[in-house]
């Protein structure tokens, strides 16, 4: 196996190999940072584009959401929930 392979030239080329891997390696993080970069700033710019946006046609953010319901059930009618459903059951089925 040894006669088939030079090993000079396995070294030179698995060196070459780690060379262009670590230069792919920094190219492709140089990338990302650029990238990170450029849109950084991005989202506060675009909320007070939307913002504007939204001053501009009179809607509100706490206009446009529903208030939350503030009913709570109590004990005593969870206890007579029951009884409804039977009452309700009953007349449906005597139809």
């Amino acid at each position: 196996m040894n006669q088939q392979m030079n090993m000079g030239s396995m070294q030179k080329l698995a060196a070459a190999y780690a060379r262009e891997s670590a230069k792919a390696e920094m190219t492709s993080e140089m990338m990302d940072e650029t990238f990170d970069d450029i849109f950084e700033g991005d989202d506060e710019m675009e909320g007070n584009v939307m913002d504007q946006i939204y001053d501009e046609i009179g809607l509100s953010i706490s206009d446009a959401a529903p208030s939350a319901p503030t009913n709570v059930r109590t004990r005593e009618a969870a206890i007579e929930e029951p009884k409804d459903i039977e009452t309700r059951l009953a007349s449906l089925r005597s139809l």
